[in-house]
């Protein structure tokens, strides 16, 4: 769930004692929660594990499909097991090993053993397997604002386009979605990565689960593919949402960082009210500079829709 400012002038420093325990109020005490949290002695330490070739990392960045992904992967593998507190203790996160207490080479109660980070293709683990979906980001950025809102902080203090700006990186400087967007798209030839887009996983999970399925080296039955669909469906994640409520990092982020105990981190929603979570024009065209001054020279596509557009043609021409 990590992302990379580039705006320097926002980082402050917040020590738990430094205020009371609660969420941030502001945009400058958010930027500085999130970067107390991601310090480099709780999180990024993901390439020093060494992975066996059956090891499937699931890797997209945030808010693109991460969950879903860890739910349809260890279905596969475990015959839709349900039994498990939150699924990232059974597909355990890279990126906070030592804080959450995980031993990252440690047996798993299925095979393959399955983990999850957001890191680019340069930082993640090499010797594995992977998954990699992709998200519009504009869409993204929403959920991620949704996602921290009454978690990080109070709901309705931060302006969503100011928190959307921290993603609009200088010019000519690759970072946070933009860059890991390309490093996993420079590996599209390699056959133990599997690229997806979330937009087409939302539009056909019969084929997602297939595709999964196919990675993983797993034979799927008819009956093993009618349960992984069902239980990896929006309705069935719903009605088991503490299955999914990233319990593991709140527990750090209150013993760290002072947020309320039990605060709302669900990640299987209903929806949003769109009219409350839609980025200004402003935004829009800013994140339309960005992909023209950075992802249109390196591949070639106009827009977001051309980058769905290449994940199929590569499926279709594979099949």
């Amino acid at each position: 769930m990590a992302y990379k400012r580039t705006n320097s002038e926002m980082i402050m420093t917040i020590k738990p004692a430094d205020r009371p325990w609660g969420r941030a109020t502001t945009l400058e005490q958010f930027n500085a929660l999130h970067d107390k949290l991601f310090t480099p002695g709780n999180y990024g330490q993901v390439a020093l594990f060494d992975p066996r070739p059956s090891d499937v990392f699931i890797t997209p960045f945030a808010k693109s499909g991460t969950t879903w992904l860890q739910q349809i992967a260890h279905g596969l593998r475990s015959q839709g097991d349900m039994n498990f507190e939150e699924v990232g203790f059974v597909v355990p996160c890279l990126d906070f090993p030592h804080p959450l207490g995980i031993a990252l080479d440690a047996p798993q109660a299925f095979e393959p053993r399955a983990y999850m980070t957001h890191s680019n293709w340069q930082d993640v683990p090499k010797g594995g397997r992977y998954i990699c979906a992709f998200r519009n980001p504009k869409d993204v950025i929403v959920s991620y604002y949704r996602f921290l809102e009454n978690w990080f902080f109070e709901p309705g203090v931060i302006d969503l386009d100011a928190f959307a700006q921290n993603f609009v990186p200088p010019e000519d400087e690759l970072g946070d979605w933009w860059l890991h967007m390309i490093s996993w798209w420079e590996q599209r030839d390699n056959a133990a990565v599997l690229l997806l887009t979330y937009e087409d996983m939302v539009g056909d999970l019969v084929g997602t689960v297939r595709k999964v399925a196919g990675l993983m080296d797993i034979t799927l039955t008819d009956d093993l593919l009618d349960t992984v669909v069902r239980q990896s469906s929006r309705d069935f994640m719903l009605a088991n949402a503490s299955h999914f409520d990233e319990r593991g990092v709140r527990r750090l982020a209150e013993k760290e960082i002072g947020l309320p105990f039990n605060s709302d981190a669900t990640k299987v929603t209903q929806g949003a009210d769109k009219s409350r979570y839609r980025l200004s024009p402003e935004i829009n065209a800013a994140f339309d500079a960005v992909w023209r001054s950075q992802i249109e020279p390196r591949t070639g596509w106009s827009d977001y829709d051309d980058l769905r557009k290449a994940v199929r043609v590569r499926h279709a021409t594979s099949t």
